[in-house]
């Protein structure tokens, strides 16, 4: 995407070129559960929580899906966590993408952080060893 769109921005060549721009938006939260075939209420908010409404995340991972609550850590060990899925590199290919990111390492280990129970800013900011603003904007 990035490459397309420089491409078609700035001073490139191709600039004013496009015909489409065609934004497909994420499901909300109840159509995503429909998109996957899931009913039950709870795991929906689960599944939502992890993959969100992105329509493509299905193909991904093959068009598997967690047949229940109780399917659903074994659902993410065999598609998310499992480095044969597309969908495995997806964190980091969204990390590449986004041009305002010079520090991948600090996202990575806000991510840690987070996937190792820091709840707060102040927790997170402690676990990567870095000082907590006080500001909104952090």
């Amino acid at each position: 995407m990035s490459v397309m769109g420089g491409m078609l921005g700035g001073t490139a060549p191709l600039r004013g070129r496009a015909s489409l721009e065609l934004i497909i938006r994420p499901f909300p939260y109840l159509d995503a559960a429909r998109y996957w075939g899931v009913t039950d209420p709870a795991l929906a908010i689960m599944l939502h929580a992890v993959v969100g409404g992105t329509p493509a995340y299905r193909s991904l991972v093959r068009g598997d899906s967690p047949d229940s609550v109780a399917d659903f850590d074994d659902w993410v060990l065999r598609t998310l966590l499992d480095p044969a899925t597309p969908l495995f590199r997806e964190a980091r290919y969204l990390l590449e993408e986004e041009s305002g990111i010079r520090d991948s390492a600090l996202y990575y280990s806000t991510l840690a952080a987070v996937a190792d129970g820091q709840q707060t800013r102040g927790a997170i900011a402690n676990y990567i060893g870095r000082k907590r603003r006080t500001s909104a904007t952090t």
